[in-house]
Parts: structure tokens; sequence; C-alpha cells
């Protein structure tokens, strides 16, 4: 009997939870509750801020010369198109399967997204989709890297410098992944990421937008200090050192010395936690490939490092007697004690995606229209969510004995489908 029918479950070993907190982590926030800093707009103590601190350790582990950090990475997205100058009425190119923040933040700068569809093979951007949606008014192409997998960075960059149109990378899934030994975030003309509480590398909230190209790094410092940057030469005690500069409007994205000191903490243990991931990410993929009816989603051969975020699981549901995704969750949940998730659904049908229930995006009726994402076709992207059941990344750092639970759980699924209960 099935456990979701009250049947035994296949294991009932607690999983390992997140985020994880190193032994010196409460130290480290101590160290800043007791000091006279904990932003980078507070007076100056001699010392380089944390933020500072990690803003270069995080821009040399992505391969880049700047890293900006900001509040959160639903910010980053915002920053990295405003550095861009993108604005009213431009157009920008975004997967129409992606989480919702991709999509508000193009709308948050006054600019349109144009949704297109995703490969069916790694659930990301379909370049040739971004080639035929590419008009005269489009400014910039995002490029999400999304469930574990990587969009074809070869073609994409290849379009990009045909049109001469910029790509930001959102890497909020992606922190450690590698693209023919590129980390993610370091081949667009700026990567975006986030460090909320869920992501890999983890600050509760936080995000950062790193890049090699020096004007667009000043902008974007000013951009999230309202207009304010870090001053080159030192300052004298209890003086603020960040300089009034003026060039662009800005807004108060910063990230607190209390984050950054998190930060900090959490990427002492990343590299072990990579290798832990991916070692046992293809492990499991291998055991649940053998299963009639279940696979996973691979990613291309040039990625080099796969950054696991949400491990997708693939089911044909013909095999498990066309149950639902929700009740196959459901199902799954009862058998290992671990919640699996829905894949994101595309925006057309994304409740969550409502630029219409603001009044200030329903300034003028031909303005409606364009952000009404029912205009796009996304057949690819409407039937991810079909098929696919996905597991959070802290899975992977469960004993390799353990993770075979999950193997097992899905082929008893299998064959008991007829078992599970429908969802109403």
């Amino acid at each position: 009997m099935l456990a979701v029918n009250g049947g035994r479950p296949t294991t009932t070993a607690p999983w390992p939870t997140w985020p994880q907190a190193g032994p010196e982590l409460g130290k480290r926030l101590e160290e800043v509750a007791n000091s006279t800093r904990w932003t980078i707009s507070g007076p100056s103590d001699g010392q380089p801020t944390r933020e500072s601190r990690f803003a270069s350790r995080f821009a040399t582990f992505c391969g880049t010369r700047h890293c900006v950090t900001v509040s959160n990475g639903s910010m980053s997205l915002v920053l990295a198109l405003e550095a861009l100058d993108v604005g009213v009425g431009d157009e920008v190119i975004i997967p129409g399967l992606t989480w919702v923040a991709t999509g508000t933040a193009v709308v948050n700068v006054n600019a349109v997204p144009i949704m297109v569809d995703v490969d069916p093979d790694t659930y990301c951007i379909d370049p040739m989709a971004v080639e035929a949606a590419i008009t005269p008014r489009t400014r910039a192409i995002i490029v999400v890297h999304l469930y574990s997998s990587m969009a074809d960075m070869d073609t994409l960059l290849d379009i990009s410098r045909r049109y001469c149109i910029p790509i930001i990378e959102d890497c909020a899934q992606a922190h450690v992944a590698q693209w023919r030994d590129r980390p993610a975030g370091s081949m667009g003309v700026l990567g975006t990421f986030s460090m909320q509480q869920t992501k890999v590398l983890t600050s509760g909230e936080g995000g950062a937008v790193v890049t090699d190209d020096e004007d667009l790094y000043g902008r974007a410092c000013q951009l999230r200090c309202d207009g304010r940057s870090y001053s080159r030469s030192a300052v004298p005690l209890g003086h603020v050192d960040q300089v009034d500069m003026g060039d662009v409007l800005g807004t108060n994205y910063c990230l607190s010395e209390f984050h950054a000191a998190v930060l900090l903490e959490q990427m002492d243990r990343l590299d072990e936690q990579i290798r832990t991931r991916h070692e046992h990410g293809r492990l499991l993929s291998a055991e649940l490939e053998h299963i009639a009816g279940v696979d996973t989603l691979r990613a291309p051969d040039a990625v080099t490092l796969r950054g696991y975020y949400e491990f997708v699981i693939k089911f044909d549901p013909s095999e498990f007697a066309n149950r639902s995704p929700q009740a196959m969750c459901n199902a799954l949940e009862a058998e290992i004690g671990f919640p699996p998730e829905l894949a994101d659904n595309a925006f057309p049908w994304n409740r969550l995606y409502k630029p219409l229930s603001k009044r200030r995006y329903r300034w003028c009726a031909q303005w409606q229209e364009l952000l009404d994402p029912r205009r796009f076709e996304l057949p690819i992207a409407a039937a991810v969510q079909r098929h696919s059941i996905l597991l959070l990344h802290w899975i992977l750092l469960a004993a390799p004995e353990q993770l075979m639970a999950i193997a097992d759980a899905m082929d008893k699924l299998r064959r008991h489908a007829s078992e599970i209960p429908e969802v109403a």
C-alpha cells in the first residue's frame, strides 16, 4: 500500500535541512553587532566593509572583474536593466518559463517583456525563439539558467554579437554552473544572482550583479546606493566613505553588513557542498533512469559543471495512471518525507504574474495589451509542469544510501500508480 494511503513509507530517515549555519556564523554576526558599522552607508570604522570583501571574493568566484551586491535577487535584475538604460517602451526578451521575478523586473523599469518558448531538453530559453522575437525595439535578452541546466550560450552569444543586443544572465539558480569552464554570469555583459533562503549561496535575502565592464560597474554602484559610490581614497574614522556621484538617479538596494557576514561564512563551505551535490546528483540520476517512465533533466554536453538547485524528475504520465503532477508530488512526499515542488507555470498561466493588478501599469489601453502575457504562445513551456517533479538541492546533501530511497519510491509509485489519489 502506498504511504499516501496509510501504507509504510519508503523511508523515514530525516533529510538535511537548509540553510546550514557553520560554527563561525554566530561569532561573525556578533562582530557586526558590536561594530559601529552595520551597512555600507554607515560611518567608516577604518576597516574594509564585509560587503566589499564579499563582493571581491564573489567576483573572483564568478570569473569577473566586478561585483555589486544588492538587497535581493529581484533587485539585481532591475539594477542590471537600469545599468543598461533599459526603459520606457523598450523590449526585453525573456523565457516564458522562469520564476516570476524575471518578468516583473522588466515591467518595473517600464519595458515590455517579450516571452519566448524554451528548449524541451533543457527547459531554458530557446535560442531560435530568441532570434525570431528580435525587433528594432529589442534592448536586451535575459537568459535564465534554470532547473540545474543551462541555456545554449554558444548560440545565444552569437545572436548577441550579430544583433548587438546585450545579454543579462539570470543566475539565481546557477551560482556554480559552468559552460565550457566559464562560470555562469561571466558570459553576458551582466550576470545577476539571488541569495534568497533556498539558494545554494544564501544570506536569507540578498543578491549580486557581476560584470567585466567598468562603466556598467560604476553605474550599478550608483544605482544601488542613491547615486553614491565607494570613495577611492581613505576617509577619516566616523565619516561615510560613500561619495555623492550623482551621475544617475539611484535607489537604496544596499546589502547590510549582517548579510555580507553570512555570505562570507557560507562561501567557506561552498566548494565542499558543490562537490557533494555534483556527485550525488549523478548518482541519483543514474538510479532514476532505470525506472520505466522516469527520466531526469539532462544538461548539455557544454555544461562542464552543473549547478544543482532544483533537481528535476521527469515522468511519463501514461506510466503513472495519468495522475497529475500535484498528485505525484503528494504521493512522493508521503513516501520519502521530503516535499517536492511543481515546476513554475509558464507566464501566461502564472498566478503570480499580474502586472495589470497595479494601477501604474494601466495608464493606457495599448500599454495594457503589451503587458498581457496571454498574447504569447508557449506550448513547450506550458507542458513542462505536466510531467515534472522538482526536489530542492539540499536533498542531494544526504547520504548516498538515503538518496536511493527516492528511486525506490518512484518505482513504487509506478507499480501502484492506480492507487495514487488524484487531487480534486
